[in-house]
């Protein structure tokens, strides 16, 4: 079968989808419910499957909760990144997802880019509704033309809530298959999930994807612990995402309605073993981050917590997403691997796997697209072990 057709035996049971073989699908279920997870069952759900979500401890709990949300739809394009594509598609979507849930419902909204060089003790007061006067203007590097921000926490439960999925808490810690079939699903506790004739698997696990990954001759996925902080901001600040150069450090700043969402300083590459709910900061990472913020915004930062999640990554720095035929288990489907850009890529991803399970084919993105983030770029290791 063409790669580029991944799971071409698919056919639905309701609501659309081409015919290109003999097995139905009655229900998908989706491992993991981030942003990706989410957008996974809200589209198929638009194409008429059932969905059922296994997710180790809630909806958006981990980096999809806990993310900026900044959206732009050109900063991947450049040197034939395949990830331009994605992202251009992805950014129309969240348009449509705004005017399907409301705007204010997914914290969506346009705004502008700059980048700032920040002096030193540049502190905000915090009568002023702007933090602009520390900003060039000649420092624009986006317009409402190109960039957006959303709230992701809000739009990953949006997603989860449209698509009417079931969703169970369960941790799934690996797989079982034969015969090239995901035959069931291992739990934590020793329990398993049966995998049906007419069933197949979306795995959204972004950082833990090493769960499954191995079995299936893929490499490994490493985390990148970013760290941030949402404070409240009265008044609210100008609609300026802000990428800056403070201390020979990157943090940004990106104002939302009623809030400010500041991060940086984050960690190495790791491989991910802890619990989303276990993941914290460093003590250097959390001083710095409070330090910046105290400088820019003053005192109202003061009480709020520092969180930390993990940035999924792929070994070779590509979003994984497509078929696990050529991996060994035609009923699967892998998505993970956005490293900082999965909130925006989020909902393409989504429309991505409920094309290749209703059609199978893609069609939202060019077919050269498809197979450089497909996971048959890594069939090699399976047929070698």
């Amino acid at each position: 079968m063409d790669r580029n057709r991944g799971v071409g035996f698919v056919t639905v049971m309701a609501g659309g989808g081409s015919s290109t073989g003999n097995v139905r699908v009655r229900k998908v279920v989706v491992v993991g419910g981030g942003i990706v997870g989410a957008s996974s069952a809200y589209f198929l759900a638009k194409r008429g499957v059932e969905v059922e979500v296994l997710e180790s401890n809630g909806v958006a709990c981990a980096a999809s909760g806990k993310a900026g949300g900044f959206l732009a739809l050109d900063w991947n394009d450049e040197g034939g990144n395949p990830v331009g594509s994605l992202s251009r598609a992805s950014f129309s979507l969240h348009k449509e997802l705004a005017r399907d849930f409301g705007p204010d419902a997914i914290g969506y909204r346009l705004i502008s880019a700059v980048a700032a060089n920040l002096p030193e003790n540049a502190r905000h007061e915090a009568s002023k509704a702007s933090y602009l006067g520390y900003v060039s203007r000649e420092t624009v590097i986006g317009t409402t033309e190109t960039c957006a921000q959303v709230h992701p926490e809000k739009l990953t439960k949006a997603l989860m809530r449209g698509s009417s999925a079931t969703v169970t808490i369960a941790k799934v810690i690996g797989i079982n298959h034969s015969d090239s079939k995901i035959t069931s699903l291992r739990m934590e506790g020793g329990a398993t999930r049966p995998i049906a004739d007419d069933e197949m698997v979306v795995f959204a696990l972004g950082p833990w994807s090493n769960l499954v990954s191995k079995e299936l001759g893929l490499p490994t996925f490493y985390g990148q612990k970013a760290l941030s902080m949402v404070v409240p901001t009265d008044p609210p600040l100008s609609p300026y995402a802000s990428f800056t150069n403070w201390r020979g450090k990157s943090p940004e700043i990106y104002p939302r309605a009623d809030e400010a969402y500041v991060c940086g300083f984050g960690e190495s590459l790791r491989i991910v073993t802890e619990k989303p709910d276990e993941v914290v900061p460093l003590e250097s990472g959390e001083r710095q981050l409070r330090a910046f913020t105290k400088e820019i915004l003053g005192s109202m930062g003061d009480n709020v917590p520092v969180r930390a999640c993990h940035l999924p990554l792929a070994e070779d720095g590509i979003p994984v997403i497509g078929s696990l035929e050529s991996n060994g288990a035609e009923n699967g489907v892998l998505a993970a691997g956005h490293s900082c850009w999965g909130i925006l890529n989020g909902p393409a991803t989504g429309k991505v796997v409920s094309e290749l399970i209703c059609d199978g084919e893609i069609s939202l993105i060019p077919k050269w697209v498809v197979s450089s983030i497909s996971p048959a770029r890594f069939a090699s290791r399976t047929r070698s072990r």
